[in-house]
């Protein structure tokens, strides 16, 4: 079926190309990474031309066309020096999806990608050296690798940079840098920044609002501070300016939440 579809594709077959989207995007909710390993795998071109195509970037979302392959389809680009095989080969090993858990090997692949530049594959990279996966843990070369994806503009780098920045205006920039892009952890910080009693800028509503727009993006600080500050410390007038502030700010900025 795979191998059909991706030939109709390759043919500029433009009516299928909804039917195929949607069929691909299935199977892979249901069956996960490696979906390819579970049908008939396509020919090299096949899959070189669905893989780097620019016209099936909009059929198929391209982080899902790359976590659709195997190990070895994966392996072949990664050692062709694709960075982002390089990043997916290693995602597989880092969750043992195909094969079996290898945090070393993880760390391996994430590092090759890293080094090429793949701005998720230098927060992982970071994320290895912190909790020392694969490698020895090394504080400093975790904020080195942090920063380089911040720079980039990756959420994560830009949350653990702030953690790490000398003054409160520092992190509190890389904060808003990540909260503007959807990251939860950013934004229940920056409340409880608005929050707290050392704050000069101390302010509830400001604070319910972004403990607000964290909790409907999944973050339990943000639904716990939230519930918090609407029983103990703001009035129904407070809550309804808090209210009215989320929908000011995500009208301005759609992106502090996710999809």
């Amino acid at each position: 079926m795979l191998t059909i579809c991706l030939s109709q594709l390759s043919a500029g077959d433009e009516k299928k190309t909804d039917v195929f989207k949607e069929s691909f995007i299935e199977a892979f909710d249901k069956n996960g990474d490696g979906l390819i390993d579970k049908d008939e795998t396509p020919n090299r071109d096949q899959l070189k031309n669905f893989l780097i195509n620019s016209k099936h970037k909009s059929v198929v979302p391209e982080n899902i066309r790359w976590a659709s392959l195997g190990v070895s389809e994966l392996k072949d680009f990664a050692e062709e020096g694709s960075r982002d095989a390089q990043f997916y080969l290693g995602r597989k090993f880092h969750w043992g999806r195909g094969v079996s858990e290898n945090k070393k090997e993880a760390y391996k692949w994430f590092l090759k990608a890293a080094n090429q530049g793949h701005p998720e594959a230098q927060y992982q990279v970071g994320v290895f050296n912190k909790v020392g996966w694969g490698v020895l843990e090394d504080d400093l070369e975790a904020q080195k690798w942090y920063r380089k994806a911040a720079e980039q503009g990756h959420p994560g780098g830009q949350y653990e940079v702030g953690k790490n920045a000398k003054g409160i205006e520092e992190s509190l920039k890389w904060w808003h840098k990540a909260a503007e892009q959807g990251h939860g952890d950013s934004q229940a910080t920056i409340g409880f920044y608005h929050y707290t009693t050392f704050s000069k800028n101390r302010n509830w509503v400001l604070s319910y609002a972004w403990y607000s727009i964290a909790a409907q993006n999944g973050n339990s600080d943000g639904k716990k501070y939230k519930e918090f500050l609407r029983n103990r410390k703001l009035d129904d007038a407070d809550v309804q300016a808090g209210q009215s502030l989320v929908k000011e700010m995500v009208k301005k900025n759609p992106k502090l939440l996710n999809d």
